[in-house]
């Protein structure tokens, strides 16, 4: 699997760490890039995405695994009702587990940046962006 399932590396472009991904050589997210971050930020929050980026890719492989699974039930001519509930159930989870690991690293990332660069990129959330871009399990394959 690669991180849509995607690894920390290159992706058409774009670096990507643990479901986040970049564009650029600086390793940080594009609405982060306006912020003017000292080196301190930077290397803290570089920090933050490589510290969760084997727990990201896991549940990206889970998540994927569940689909395929679902949709092999749904194809494979035996359709099982207990093992279509145990499948929808474990992707439920490997969803919402993967929800809050997405939103404890942004919240991560925050603490680390000043109320004005907090403010800013709020200000950038509202003018149509997301506070940070996310990638998720539909960016790319997963092998």
């Amino acid at each position: 699997m690669n991180a849509g399932g995607h690894e920390a590396g290159m992706m058409g472009g774009h670096m990507m760490h643990g479901g986040m991904m970049f564009d650029g050589d600086d390793g940080m997210p594009p609405p982060l890039r306006h912020l003017k971050l000292t080196e301190t930020q930077q290397d803290k929050i570089f920090n933050i995405l490589h510290g969760q980026a084997p727990q990201a890719r896991e549940l990206r492989k889970a998540i994927h695994h569940a689909h395929h699974d679902l949709h092999e039930l749904l194809t494979g001519g035996a359709y099982d009702d207990a093992k279509a509930k145990k499948l929808t159930d474990a992707l439920g989870k490997a969803e919402a587990d993967s929800a809050l690991l997405h939103v404890r690293t942004h919240h991560q990332i925050l603490e680390v940046l000043t109320p004005e660069q907090r403010e800013l990129l709020m200000q950038h959330a509202e003018d149509g962006h997301g506070p940070l871009h996310h990638a998720d399990h539909r960016d790319g394959p997963v092998s």
